[in-house]
């Protein structure tokens, strides 16, 4: 983690710099914005966190965690680690396409909660591209989300040898997704993009894993000729 011991606040001020975040971009983000959000003195801020940078960072890191839990504890479970995230044995066949769409479908989930997670996505996504503090947990993300998604193509039926290749695809439409849940909006709340339902989200993941699953099925054996 970017902060480590340096968690003294807790969630509760993270959270409130999620939601400046969701409300008006980068820009809202200020120490004394976000200490009045949280609740807490502007002089317990600057005494925690040394900069702009490391507050958003820690921001970025819980952010990342509540939008990949859910996913990655039922992951974890079917692939036999039960002890990591006991929420049953894991099951000895894979869950097929659409199954397995539904279950990456909740890390893009728009409950009042996920949309906020997946609305600030990008926002710190820009910024990390100018922000090396920043830049670390971001990258993280994007490798554990990769890493996700190939356990996703294990799940839809994908074979071994092509699920690495096909994760750079899923993982890129994934990003694509969040781009287009609703709240996801530029600086300017009037000027906001198109939204997905969450069924139409369910359906994009669905056909490309579909898709997959079919580019790499093993092909059919020729018909016996019982005629002669």
């Amino acid at each position: 983690m970017v902060y480590g011991a340096r968690d003294f606040a807790g969630e509760p001020l993270f959270w409130a710099v999620a939601r400046l975040i969701h409300r008006g971009g980068m820009s809202a983000v200020t120490v004394r914005a976000a200490a009045a959000e949280a609740g807490c003195s502007v002089g317990f801020m600057r005494h925690y966190y040394d900069n702009k940078s490391m507050l958003l960072a820690c921001t970025y890191e819980l952010v990342m965690d509540a939008q990949l839990h859910r996913l990655e504890e039922i992951l974890w479970a079917r692939k036999g680690m039960p002890e990591m995230f006991p929420t049953g044995a894991p099951p000895e066949e894979p869950l097929g396409p659409a199954r397995a769409a539904e279950l990456l479908a909740t890390c893009l989930d728009q409950g009042e909660q996920r949309e906020l997670l997946v609305g600030v996505q990008l926002s710190f996504h820009a910024l990390a591209h100018h922000d090396g503090v920043l830049g670390g947990p971001v990258s993280s993300y994007h490798r554990r989300l990769q890493e996700d998604c190939m356990h996703v193509l294990r799940e839809a039926g994908v074979p071994a040898p092509a699920i690495e290749a096909e994760a750079v695809d899923l993982w890129t439409l994934v990003i694509g997704l969040t781009a287009l849940i609703p709240g996801l909006a530029t600086e300017d709340p009037g000027r906001r993009i198109g939204s997905l339902t969450s069924e139409q989200v369910v359906g994009a993941l669905r056909r490309h894993l579909e898709a997959a699953v079919a580019r790499h099925a093993a092909p059919e054996p020729p018909a016996l000729d019982v005629a002669g």
